[in-house]
Order: C-alpha cells, then sequence, then structure tokens
C-alpha cells in the first residue's frame, strides 16, 4: 500500500493543530493530550486519520485505538476505517487480535482495544508498546486504568517526549 499524503488524510484545522501536538518533542512537551468536542464534531475521524497518518510516517511502529467496549471500537472505528479506505481491507485482521498491519511500512500495526473491567485492562495492556495511545470517551476508565494504560506508551529509541497518549473526550 502506499504512503497516503496529508492532504489524502483532510484534516479539518483543529485536527491540524491536534497533529502538531502530537509531533512536539522535548523533556518539556506533553505527553498526555486532551481533544474535546461536540457529539459528531470530527474526533473519531480525527482518531482514525491521525493514527494512520502516523503509522506511515513511523514505519515499524504500533499504535492503539482505546474504547471501552468493542462493539464501540468496531462501529465508531474499524467499520469507518474499512468503508472511508477500502484498500485498508487485506490489512486487517480480526478476532482475537483486532488490527491491521501494514509489512510495507515495516509492520507497522494499528491495534484496536477495548477493556470493558479493571481486570481486563490489567490483563491486556502489559507486555505491550505503542508509539501513540488514542483513547476515546476516557471518561469511561479509571484514573488508575488509564495511567496503567499510559505505562504502554513508549517505543524503543523514540525522541523525549515523542510518545504520546491523546484523550478525546465529549464536551
Amino acid at each position: 500500500m502506499a504512503r497516503r499524503e496529508p492532504a489524502d488524510l483532510a484534516l479539518q484545522p483543529k485536527q491540524e493543530q491536534l497533529g502538531r501536538l502530537i509531533e512536539a518533542t522535548g523533556k518539556d512537551v506533553a505527553t498526555w493530550l486532551g481533544y474535546g468536542g461536540a457529539l459528531g464534531g470530527g474526533k473519531s475521524a480525527a482518531i482514525r486519520r491521525l493514527m494512520l497518518g502516523r503509522r506511515a510516517q513511523y514505519p515499524g511502529t504500533n499504535g492503539a485505538i482505546v474504547r471501552r467496549v468493542y462493539d464501540d471500537v468496531k462501529k465508531n472505528h474499524i467499520d469507518p476505517f474499512l468503508r472511508e479506505y477500502p484498500e485498508l481491507i487485506p490489512y486487517y485482521r480480526g478476532n482475537p487480535h483486532y488490527e491491521l498491519s501494514f509489512p510495507e511500512w515495516g509492520g507497522s500495526k494499528i491495534s484496536f482495544m477495548y477493556a470493558e473491567t479493571t481486570a481486563e485492562v490489567e490483563r491486556k495492556f502489559p507486555g505491550q508498546e505503542f508509539f501513540y495511545i488514542y483513547i476515546e470517551q476516557p471518561e469511561q476508565f479509571s484514573e488508575r486504568e488509564l495511567r496503567t494504560i499510559k505505562t504502554r506508551n513508549r517505543w524503543p529509541g523514540a525522541k523525549q517526549g515523542k510518545c504520546k497518549t491523546a484523550l478525546f473526550f465529549i464536551r
């Protein structure tokens, strides 16, 4: 699959601003980012487009899109990804991994994750590493669960401040 250029990802101005925050590096940059908006305001689209663009931009890295329940991950991310980008269908693997895997981008992956309970958070996230983690509706998780997920936000050789966790809220 050829790398899509940013123009192909059709970001809105606020989504572009978020993309710049995600790209920031250094010892003083935030590694927890918050992004909010109205219902239907483009948050889920931002998650998908920014995650896809970053997997192409940083070959061999993994990203995670996280929701509380599987049905929400499927309805808000997996199905729209495959509808908006039908060329991704051959790259999708379902149960048990729910991921898009891109061999021509050095094996970059987008994992679609969910955890309905604290026990699932503690079981599913340890041992994993993600360059970026995007959590939609983080208010459905406890602070402890969010901190547990955040511990997986690391990547060997990444510049200081590069690995980010973004929280996407409805306001």
